[in-house]
């Protein structure tokens, strides 16, 4: 699992499991625009938005652009742990 931004996950892209990304507005691209570009690279990886600014909008937005899963802030373990099980678990799926 990495918390990435593009150049990151361009460089290392093969050994990467699964994207998270934090917030909806990362430092030069919103996340969902992120996940995008990653699946360009690698169809198969699993992203997921972790934001304080979430809501149904939002959400549907970010499933929409190929986010997996939507965590809101404040998280506990348990809910990191489950969505991280749950999106890997629909990777290796497919």
């Amino acid at each position: 699992m990495a918390w990435v931004d593009l150049d990151y996950f361009r460089r290392f892209y093969q050994a990467i499991d699964l994207g998270a990304g934090s917030e909806v507005v990362l430092f030069r691209q919103n996340g969902g625009l992120l996940a995008r570009q990653m699946h360009q690279l690698r169809a198969d990886v699993p992203v997921v938005l972790i934001s304080g600014y979430t809501g149904p909008v939002l959400t549907q937005q970010a499933l929409s652009a190929g986010i997996d899963r939507v965590l809101t802030k404040p998280l506990d373990l348990r809910k990191i742990a489950e969505a991280l099980s749950k999106a890997l678990a629909r990777a290796s799926a497919h």
